[in-house]
C-alpha cells in the first residue's frame, strides 16, 4: 500500500509532461500570431494550418487543466489531444514537400506523441494519481 501511496502525485515523468506542456502553451500564441501574419493568402491550406494549431493549443489546454486538477478524465483527455496532434502532423506531412526536415519533423512528432500515450495509457503513476 505505501508503494501504491508514492506512485499516486505529479511527479516523475507525469511532472515532466505537466511542465513541458505549460511551457508549450506559454510559448505557442507567440507562434499562432506568427502565422497568422505571415499569411499572405487565405486558401484552404493556410485556413487548415492556422485553425489545426489553434484547435490544438485549445485542446492542450484543456487536457492540462484536467491533469492539474486531478480529474479522472484527465488521462483520456491527454490520450485524445496527443492523438489529434499525430493526426494533424500525418495530414500536414502530405501538404508539405517533404523534404528531409518534413519527415525527421513528422516522425518524431509521432514518435512522442505514441510515447506520451502509451504513458498515460499503461503507467501505474497516472493509473494511481487519477
Amino acid at each position: 500500500m505505501q508503494k501504491q501511496k508514492n506512485l499516486a502525485g505529479i511527479r516523475g515523468w507525469l511532472l515532466f509532461y505537466v511542465s513541458y506542456s505549460i511551457v508549450g502553451v506559454s510559448i505557442n500564441p507567440y507562434y499562432i500570431f506568427k502565422m497568422i501574419e505571415e499569411v499572405l493568402v487565405w486558401d484552404v491550406e493556410s485556413v487548415y494550418a492556422v485553425g489545426s494549431y489553434i484547435l490544438l493549443e485549445v485542446l492542450f489546454i484543456i487536457s492540462l487543466f484536467n491533469l492539474l486538477k486531478k480529474n479522472k478524465n484527465g488521462p483520456l483527455i491527454t490520450i485524445i489531444t496527443e492523438f489529434i496532434a499525430i493526426l494533424f502532423k500525418i495530414i500536414d506531412f502530405f501538404f508539405s514537400d517533404r523534404t528531409l526536415y518534413d519527415v525527421l519533423d513528422s516522425a518524431l512528432i509521432i514518435i512522442v506523441g505514441m510515447i506520451w500515450i502509451l504513458y498515460f495509457k499503461y503507467s501505474k503513476r497516472v493509473n494511481t494519481t487519477f
